[in-house]
C-alpha cells in the first residue's frame, strides 16, 4: 500500500469532469492497495475531511499516514483489512507500536494522536454504515471553571500521559535579545545599531507580529499584503482589529486579532523597502508560483478573480490559495503576489522558510538564551505576558459586591477566557497551562484575593459599628 496526492493539473482533460464530481482537491491524499486497486470507501474518507472541519492539507496528510500505518499492520500482521478490525487488533497494534517491534517506538502522546486519527475514521465509517467502531469508550467527569462538573467521553485505547507544563517562552528582555541579535544580527545589548542580516526588516516585523498578536505560524505566514488593516489616525488608538481568515486558523475557527500600530508601521516600512525590491526580482520568474490564482482587485472584504470576475471573501481562501494568489493588471500580467512575506527572489515565504530563519537566529544567541526559539515559542511568550495584564485589569475593575467564596476562580477565570479567545483555543483547558508557568500571575491572584478579603472584612466591621 502506498499514499499518493492529487494534482488536478496532471489529470487528463476528459477526466476533469469526473474529478470535479468526486470533489478531488489539490493535495488530497488517496491510498492504492498492493495490487494497485482503489478502495472507494477508504478513499472516500479523505474526501470527507474538508466537510468535517479538517481544512489543512497537512492534516489530510497526517490522517492518511495514520490510516496507512494501521492498514499495513492489519494486512501484514493480522491478515485482515481496516473493515474487519476488532478491539483485539487495536491492543496488538498498541503493543507493536509502543514497544518498537513494528516501527520506531512511539511515545504516549504520539500514540494518542494516532488513535485520534483512527477514531475519526471509524466514527465516519460507522455513520456511513460501513463498519462498527472497534474502539471502546469510557465516560468520566471532571471539574471545570467555577466548580462546575462536566462529563467527558474518552477513548479507552488512549494512554494516560502526564500533562506537560514546561511551556517554552521568553521573558521580554530575552525576546529583545533574540530579536535584535538573533533575527537582525545587531551587536549584543544594542537596539539601534545596523542590522547585519539580510531581510532583517521582514524577519523582525514577522517576529513582532507573533509576539504581539499571539497568532500561530501558519496564521501569520498566510496574511495577505492587502488584508492588513490601515493605521488609524487617532493617536489614542494603540491597536487595530482584524478578522483572521477562518480557513487559515486551526479548526477553521475565525477570531479577531489586534495589530499594534507600532508593528503595522514596521510592516509598512518593510513593504516600502525590502518587499518592493523582492517584487521587482520576482517578476522575472512569475514569483515562483506554478499554479497562480489571478486577482484583478482586492478590498477589505476579499479579492476579485480575474477570469471569473467573481468576488471571494478572505475567509474563504485557504493557506495554499493565498500563497498562489497574484495581483494582475487589466491584461492579466502579474504585478505582485498577495502574500505579505516574500523571499529575496520574490516568492511567497513558506512555513519551512520561517522555521529555518528561526533556527539560524536561535543559533546566533545560543550563548545568551538557553531556549531554541521557534515561532510557537513567541506565541507562548505572548500568552505568558498577556495573562498578568488581563488579571490586573480584571482586578482593577472588581467591586466588593462581587466578592464570594469563588474569588480565586473568578479573578483568574475571566482573563483566562479572554486569553483563550485571543489565542483561538477551542477549550479553556488548553489555556490553563499558562497559569502554571507564570509565578507573578499567581502572586497577583493571591494578592488580589487577600486584598479583597481584607477590604470586605473592613466593610463588615464598619457596618457593625
Amino acid at each position: 500500500m502506498e499514499i499518493y496526492f492529487t494534482d488536478p493539473d496532471l489529470i487528463e482533460a476528459d477526466a476533469h469532469e469526473l474529478a470535479a464530481h468526486y470533489a478531488l482537491r489539490r493535495r488530497m491524499p488517496f491510498i492504492l492497495m498492493d495490487d494497485g486497486s482503489y478502495d472507494v470507501n477508504l478513499n472516500k474518507f479523505f474526501r470527507s475531511l474538508p466537510t468535517t472541519g479538517v481544512k489543512s492539507t497537512k492534516s489530510w496528510e497526517a490522517y492518511a499516514y495514520d490510516l496507512l500505518t494501521w492498514a499495513r499492520f492489519l494486512s501484514h500482521h493480522r491478515l485482515k483489512t481496516v473493515w474487519s478490525a476488532t478491539r483485539e487488533d487495536i491492543d496488538a497494534y498498541h503493543a507493536a507500536r509502543c514497544s518498537g517491534d513494528l516501527t520506531q517506538r512511539v511515545q504516549g502522546r504520539t500514540w494518542n494522536r494516532n488513535v485520534a486519527g483512527l477514531q475519526k475514521f471509524y466514527k465516519w465509517a460507522e455513520l456511513q454504515s460501513l463498519v462498527k467502531d472497534p474502539f471502546d469508550y469510557t465516560i468520566s467527569t471532571g471539574n471545570i471553571m467555577y466548580s462546575r462538573r462536566r462529563s467527558f467521553v474518552r477513548n479507552a485505547a488512549m494512554d494516560k500521559v502526564a500533562k506537560k507544563h514546561d511551556v517554552k517562552y521568553l521573558t521580554m528582555p530575552k525576546y529583545y535579545v533574540f530579536r535584535n541579535t538573533g533575527i537582525m544580527g545587531r551587536e549584543a545589548d544594542t537596539t539601534d545599531g545596523e542590522s547585519r542580516i539580510r531581510n532583517s526588516r521582514r524577519n523582525s516585523a514577522f517576529a513582532d507580529s507573533i509576539v504581539t498578536t499571539g497568532m500561530r505560524l501558519t496564521e501569520v505566514a498566510s496574511v495577505s499584503r492587502f488584508e492588513l488593516p490601515t493605521i488609524a489616525s487617532d493617536i489614542k488608538i494603540k491597536s487595530i482589529p482584524m478578522e483572521l481568515g477562518s480557513m487559515t486558523a486551526k479548526g477553521a475557527k475565525s477570531r479577531r486579532i489586534w495589530w499594534p500600530k507600532r508593528v503595522l508601521r514596521d510592516i509598512e516600512q518593510y513593504i516600502r523597502v525590502e518587499r518592493q525590491i523582492a517584487v521587482k526580482v520576482g517578476r522575472d520568474s512569475d514569483f515562483g508560483i506554478k499554479y497562480p490564482v489571478r486577482c484583478s482587485s482586492t478590498t477589505a472584504n476579499g479579492i476579485t478573480l480575474f477570469e471569473k470576475k467573481r468576488a471571494v471573501p478572505w475567509s474563504r481562501l485557504t493557506v495554499e490559495e493565498r500563497n498562489n494568489c497574484l495581483m494582475v493588471d487589466k491584461l492579466g500580467t502579474p504585478l505582485e503576489p498577495l502574500s505579505l512575506w516574500l523571499t529575496e527572489k520574490g516568492h511567497p515565504c513558506s512555513v519551512e522558510n520561517w522555521s529555518s530563519i528561526f533556527d539560524r537566529a536561535s543559533l546566533r544567541v545560543s550563548n545568551q538564551i538557553d531556549v531554541t526559539v521557534s515561532p510557537h515559542t513567541l506565541r507562548h511568550t505572548y500568552a505568558v505576558e498577556m495573562l498578568p495584564l488581563l488579571i490586573r485589569k480584571r482586578f482593577g475593575s472588581m467591586d466588593l459586591g462581587w466578592l464570594n467564596e469563588n474569588v480565586y476562580e473568578r479573578i483568574s477565570g475571566d482573563p483566562l477566557d479572554i486569553l483563550r479567545r485571543l489565542l483561538g483555543h477551542a477549550s479553556i483547558t488548553s489555556t490553563f497551562i499558562y497559569l502554571n508557568c507564570i509565578e507573578h500571575a499567581r502572586e497577583i491572584i493571591s494578592d488580589a484575593s487577600s486584598e479583597l478579603a481584607e477590604a470586605a472584612s473592613l466593610a463588615v466591621v464598619s457596618l457593625d459599628g
